[in-house]
């Protein structure tokens, strides 16, 4: 009993730690995001329906939105510094 007890709070603890902490950000727009790219824990894009790109420097507390001149769906971008990228 002692073992199949111990066992069922081991099992409890491993899954509750296994789940992925998110948290909510606004992007500023309704768009739906397709592709992301950080090249470090604070600066990212996310990009997606009608050419939407997002940029954020502070880990995605902010995002600002920036304007490509695409009206087609963006499903992939890189990044190779902070000024360089594609899609």
């Amino acid at each position: 009993m002692k073992l199949l007890l111990s066992t069922a709070i081991l099992a409890i603890i491993i899954i509750s730690q296994s789940f992925a902490q998110w948290t909510h950000q606004n992007s500023g727009t309704s768009e739906r995001f397709l592709s992301n790219h950080f090249i470090d824990e604070t600066t990212g894009w996310a990009a997606g329906d009608n050419g939407t790109i997002v940029k954020t420097t502070n880990g995605g507390m902010d995002w600002v939105s920036l304007n490509i001149g695409a009206l087609q769906d963006i499903h992939a971008l890189f990044f190779i510094d902070s000024l360089v990228g594609g899609q």
